[in-house]
């Protein structure tokens, strides 16, 4: 009678074993550098803030550490990070930011700490920003410039 058992394959690696903190160190410059390549920043020109475009981020945040003017209102909103520790806000603030695309945007961003500020789906959708991350730029959609 025929067995329909599956087996599974054995990978074996052949050669000198890497110490254990050459392994780590390793892995950590590769997820680095993998993280920092598909990852897309633009800088106002303004402020000189830098900010991560982030389409799965809903809302922009501003970093607090950044702020030196009063809030426009308190936020009640709660911020959670991707490990989900909560992230504290501190109200709301309406910047102008210049991203070099020949327009302004004013909107209204979240104060958090957090040590860059982000651009989230909700400035995103309302300016029609669409984000390019083969060529590594933000484009415009209504005016179809783009930045790096």
């Amino acid at each position: 009678m025929l067995s329909r058992k599956m087996h599974t394959a054995m990978l074996m690696e052949f050669g000198k074993r890497p110490a254990a903190g050459e392994v780590a160190a390793n892995s950590s410059a590769n997820d680095r550098e993998n993280c920092c390549t598909s990852r897309l920043f633009v800088i106002d020109r303004k402020s000189g803030l830098h900010f991560l475009v982030d389409s799965g981020a809903d809302v922009s945040i501003v970093p607090a550490s950044k702020m030196k003017s009063t809030l426009t209102h308190n936020c009640d909103s709660k911020l959670y990070a991707a490990n989900n520790t909560e992230i504290p806000t501190y109200g709301v603030r309406t910047l102008s930011v210049d991203l070099g695309l020949r327009r302004n945007f004013l909107w209204p961003f979240i104060v958090a700490r957090t040590n860059k500020g982000i651009l989230g789906a909700d400035f995103l959708k309302k300016f029609n920003l669409i984000i390019d991350l083969k060529q590594r730029r933000l484009i415009d959609g209504e005016t179809k410039l783009s930045i790096k």
